[in-house]
């Protein structure tokens, strides 16, 4: 009902572009994994109807390989999904790789194109928090140089050169490195002091917290593309809360351990 609203009064603008771009890109991966595993999306249910593209478009797209029928960019990602498949291998975790990448680079210029400084600043801290996820998930799974060249996004305030450096480090010294950046405060308290092992989990729940706040700072603009972006952000983030709030309730969680999840997702915003 939200992104109805959103089309009736913003439709084919780059704001629109920009909300609806993730949904285009989720189906994109759902049916490169349905080709390279073989299997169906349970009745549909893994697929978005929330994207500019027809669902049965990009099936058809995907699994023909037939070109004129989507967005230049979605069939520019594709081509690229593709060729990460042959490079990578006939992987499910290679469409990711490969999609999530293209993603937020594309989210990136789309921002740059609306010439939207709080816009630019979301997309490319979104875009940084991936990389450093990636950082530091990769060094605990022990991966090598190719993986970051493929993994890593360009356009970020910590280059893609600088993190590729990076991996080859230990997490402390990751932490340390980058302790001056507009992300040292959330790196600081990743590392446990008994044992030395990386929190990854808290890297999520401050790595949320960091994009509300930036989403919160949309409100500065009295009009403009910004209030639209961060209403529609706001309402996809409430979604997400009910949801913690149903499964937490659904797997027996306690009020405690729900609250706590949900003071992660919210950060400092008022919701």
């Amino acid at each position: 009902d939200e992104y109805k609203f959103l089309d009736e009064i913003c439709a084919g603008t780059i704001v629109s572009a920009f909300l609806h771009l993730k949904y285009d890109f989720h189906n994109l991966k759902v049916l490169f994994k349905e080709q390279v595993t073989g299997m169906l999306p349970s009745e549909e249910i893994l697929l978005s109807q929330l994207g500019t593209v027809d669902v049965e478009e990009i099936r058809q797209s995907v699994a023909r390989h037939r070109r004129g029928y989507l967005p230049v960019l979605l069939e520019e990602t594709m081509d690229e999904i593709r060729s990460g498949i042959e490079r990578l291998g006939n992987d499910p975790q290679a469409v990711d790789i490969v999609a999530d990448r293209l993603f937020i680079e594309a989210r990136l210029k789309l921002a740059l194109m609306e010439k939207s400084r709080f816009l630019i600043n979301f997309a490319r801290s979104a875009l940084d928090l991936a990389n450093l996820k990636i950082l530091l998930r990769g060094i605990v799974l022990g991966k090598e140089r190719p993986f970051y060249e493929e993994a890593f996004a360009s356009g970020g305030k910590l280059t893609k050169q600088m993190l590729i450096e990076l991996s080859s480090e230990s997490p402390e010294r990751v932490s340390a490195r980058l302790l001056t950046t507009r992300y040292g405060r959330m790196l600081a308290p990743l590392l446990e002091l008994a044992d030395k092992r990386v929190r990854l989990t808290t890297l999520d729940r401050q790595s949320d917290e960091y994009l509300m706040e930036q989403c919160a700072q949309m409100n500065r603009v009295a009009v403009g593309p910004e209030r639209i972006v961060r209403y529609i952000i706001r309402r996809e983030n409430e979604v997400v809360l009910l949801r913690i709030i149903l499964m937490g309730k659904l797997h027996g969680l306690t009020p405690v351990a729900i609250e706590e999840r949900i003071a992660a997702i919210c950060g400092s915003a008022s919701y």
